[in-house]
């Protein structure tokens, strides 16, 4: 399969949103994808006695996505980046990591 090219590896620090990126063993990404957060932290409640909705927190968010990444030798982890999910916008952190191999 033909991925897309990497998204910028450098420059993007302090933005907010969701990206994931293949990692090397020292930490500094290989490969970026800047995509919409598939993960869903806030539902829209439409409640009887009021005209409009609010969106309220999920409390345990969960799901299933697919993350598509090339095969590199010298990869190591798989890093979930994200804004907090508290706020509406901060600068993008790691959330999760998971090793690319046993």
């Amino acid at each position: 399969m033909v991925l897309p090219p990497t998204d910028p590896l450098e420059g993007l620090e302090g933005q907010a949103g969701f990206w994931y990126e293949l990692r090397d063993a020292a930490g500094s990404p290989l490969y970026r994808r800047i995509v919409r957060n598939p993960i869903q932290v806030h539902i829209e409640v439409h409640e009887a006695d009021t005209p409009s909705p609010t969106r309220r927190m999920v409390d345990a968010p969960q799901g299933v996505f697919t993350a598509l990444v090339p095969d590199l030798p010298e990869a190591e982890v798989i890093a979930l980046c994200s804004s907090p999910f508290t706020k509406a916008y901060g600068p993008v952190q790691p959330i999760a990591t998971f090793a690319v191999r046993g």
